[in-house]
């Protein structure tokens, strides 16, 4: 006497699989099965430098969390002789947010001085993530009128 799986049972069976992954791969091509993946990344939304007569010059940079993670911490940091004036004191690096959750946006403007018209300036925007990756953005601002 042989036992076993029936030959219908075995074939019912293979073509009940096949039509499952048939149906995931239709579902994962139509977008109605999403794989959730970790993007770390803001978006410089804007930054320039800004003359105001009597007050001198300034820098304002807008961000934006575009990313999947929390932002923990965005800081502006300046290359060369620029300065930025931040709570009370002239310093290099400054802070632009804190705790920016995906699709959040901050931004800030400082004074800053060791500025000449007519020159182009290097900045570094350093992000740190809550998850702890860590990325850096630089941009290049000319110092023009208008």
């Amino acid at each position: 006497m042989r036992r076993g799986v029936s030959e219908l049972v075995a074939t019912i069976v293979i073509v009940a699989i096949v039509l499952a992954a048939g149906a995931f791969v239709f579902a994962w091509t139509h977008g109605l099965i999403r794989f959730q993946s970790t993007q770390h990344e803001i978006q410089v939304v804007q930054a320039k430098l800004s003359y105001t007569t009597g007050s001198g010059w300034y820098i304002t940079v807008d961000v934006k969390n575009v990313g999947s993670v929390t932002v923990s911490e965005v800081k502006l940091s300046c290359l060369g002789s620029v300065q930025i004036y931040d709570g009370g004191s002239w310093v290099s690096e400054a802070t632009i947010g804190t705790n920016l959750a995906p699709g959040q946006a901050k931004g800030k403007s400082w004074q800053i001085r060791n500025v000449s018209l007519g020159s182009s300036y290097s900045f570094r925007v350093r992000v740190w993530f809550s998850d702890g990756a860590y990325k850096e953005y630089l941009i290049t601002l000319g110092a023009g009128q208008g």
